[in-house]
């Protein structure tokens, strides 16, 4: 698939550099479906397609003062798309290895309570995955992943409070999982 040849995307990006947004708006019209069928080609993941896309034009608008393209802009695009694609496979794959790890460990594990090491992983598993999809992103590449905030400001796009707002609402809930957790075992 392919875009209009015809189109002049250097005239476009000049004037984008110069903050025109009808430009960008003429870029999202044009490029948008394309890039989505590209993107969702690799993934089969409509969702995840949707944000790929969302996350490169969102780079476009917030670096337009200084991108600098040295092909045209159809071929610099579907780069884009390449690039953010194989990273999402890389972190879905580090995540699948880590997740995997940690359950073949947790049967090895020398708890005196086994089954109830299991429950509050999959306690913890649960909040983490009930918390918005922005949060639990900033609390992976915090904790599971060990980047800065700063690192996960840039490859989030928000800023450094932003970060450190959704790692604190992951871990207030965290700590309610958990404590709930452990006020349930007195209980009984």
């Amino acid at each position: 698939m392919t875009v209009d040849n015809h189109y002049n995307g250097d005239q476009l990006i000049e004037r984008l550099r110069d903050g025109d947004n009808d430009a960008f708006r003429e870029i999202i019209d044009h490029y948008r479906s394309y890039l989505f069928v590209l993107a969702f080609r690799k993934l089969q993941n409509e969702d995840e397609a949707k944000d790929v896309v969302q996350e490169i034009l969102i780079s476009i608008w917030n670096n337009r003062g200084k991108i600098k393209i040295n092909t045209n802009l159809q071929s610099y695009l579907s780069g884009a798309v390449h690039n953010k694609v194989s990273e999402l496979i890389r972190q879905k794959i580090k995540r699948r290895e880590r997740e995997s790890f940690y359950l073949e460990h947790l049967d090895q594990t020398t708890s005196t309570l086994p089954l109830e090491g299991k429950e509050i992983y999959v306690r913890i598993y649960t909040a983490i995955h009930g918390i918005s999809p922005a949060t639990r992103k900033a609390f992976v590449l915090a904790y599971l992943e060990s980047k800065s905030y700063k690192e996960i400001a840039e490859e989030m796009n928000i800023n450094v409070q932003s970060v450190k707002n959704h790692i604190q609402r992951a871990l207030k809930l965290l700590r309610h999982t958990l404590s709930q957790h452990v006020y349930d075992s007195k209980i009984l």
